[in-house]
């Protein structure tokens, strides 16, 4: 069950699409549900258009990887693609905003799933562009999606959004472990293929220390409680990681528990709207 849940992309949509009341607690205190479900109906559909599509680091029959078990029941996700589409057009009808919020995401990832013009390779296949394009863009798409009239003055957003981001850098970073044979293999340079795993899990120990220390700092309120949960999601996970193999299993776990931790903050400190 919780292999499925990881292959089907949902945890990892939840842990995505718990951007929008994240950033919505920080700025407003109001998130709107059908933002959230406008944000995990893109997120979801493009989780499934990339897994469904054939890449150089899906290759060589490994049944493992979440790719495969996509693949093994084409139709059933198919489908369930189809659906995420209407019930996006469906919610963009409704609130019209979203349409933009739409375009300016597929612009955004478009590239991490099709190769760029010109260059005629995707963003990740780029070395080490995949630890900086993908927290960016899980910043970026939710960020779309919360109302624009919530947002409030640069110097106020850019720290609880660099919170967010070097969170999401060590979240993606991080699952790079479980595929560093699969991306070597594939051409594909990351930092968990190219650091030792001690010096890795360092480095993402660090980035958590410079979260916590813009939290502490810059944060207040509902925001820095926000963001030292989200931050406390992954200390002990690097502690796990020094002593065991990652699979999918912790990061299902992992997902799981940061898209919990979004949708309680909501409802303790917004409620929805």
């Amino acid at each position: 069950m919780i292999r499925l849940l990881f292959s089907s992309g949902l945890v990892s949509t939840l842990y995505v699409a718990g951007v929008v009341p994240w950033l919505s607690i920080a700025f407003s205190r109001a998130v709107e549900a059908e933002a959230f479900a406008a944000c995990v109906c893109f997120v979801w559909a493009m989780y499934l258009v990339d897994r469904l599509g054939s890449h150089p680091e899906d290759e060589g029959g490994d049944s493992a990887s979440a790719a495969a078990d996509v693949k093994k029941h084409r139709p059933l996700w198919i489908g369930l693609l189809a659906a995420l589409i209407v019930a996006e057009l469906w919610l963009i009808a409704r609130t019209p905003r979203f349409g933009l919020s739409v375009l300016v995401s597929l612009l955004v990832s478009i590239g991490y799933v099709l190769p760029l013009p010109l260059l005629g390779r995707r963003v990740k296949e780029i070395p080490y562009m995949k630890a900086l394009f993908l927290p960016m863009s899980m910043v970026v798409i939710p960020a779309t999606f919360v109302d624009p009239a919530a947002w409030p003055a640069p110097e106020r957003a850019a720290p609880v959004v660099a919170v967010v981001w070097l969170v999401l850098f060590v979240n993606s970073t991080l699952y790079d472990l479980k595929d560093v044979t699969r991306d070597r293999a594939a051409g594909i340079k990351t930092l968990a293929g190219a650091l030792r795993p001690a010096r890795f899990l360092a480095l993402e120990a660090l980035v958590l220390v410079v979260a916590a220390a813009l939290s502490t700092t810059l944060l207040h309120g509902p925001s820095r409680v926000v963001s030292f949960a989200a931050i406390a999601v992954y200390a002990p996970t690097l502690l796990v990681l020094s002593r065991r193999h990652f699979d999918d299993v912790m990061s299902s776990a992992i997902d799981g528990l940061h898209g919990a931790l979004m949708l309680v903050a909501w409802a303790v400190f917004a409620g929805g709207a």
